[in-house]
């Protein structure tokens, strides 16, 4: 009998899992865009390249970025390892 009360547990979350699954699906149906955007746009990227140019560092294009406010993918601040996978 030690083995009834797991499978009772499993069998209840079987409802819950599906609309777990589907609810992704219903967004996108919905025209939602999920996860992160995966890339920076162009004009950024060919800003920080001309920035890299003209002799800044890498910190330095960072805290340029931030105090233009030019916004993130992620919504967060600047890093360092996000400028870098950037330059040309």
């Amino acid at each position: 009998m030690t083995g009834f009360g797991p499978t009772l547990l499993w069998r209840s979350g079987s409802r819950q899992d599906e609309r777990t699954k589907d609810a992704p699906a219903a967004k996108e149906a919905a025209g939602v865009r999920l996860g992160r955007p995966t890339s920076i746009p162009a004009s950024v990227s060919s800003q920080i390249v001309e920035l890299r140019a003209a002799g800044l560092t890498l910190r330095s294009i960072v805290e340029r970025l931030a105090l233009e406010g030019v916004p993130t993918v992620s919504g967060g601040g600047w890093q360092i390892s996000t400028v870098r996978a950037r330059r040309a």
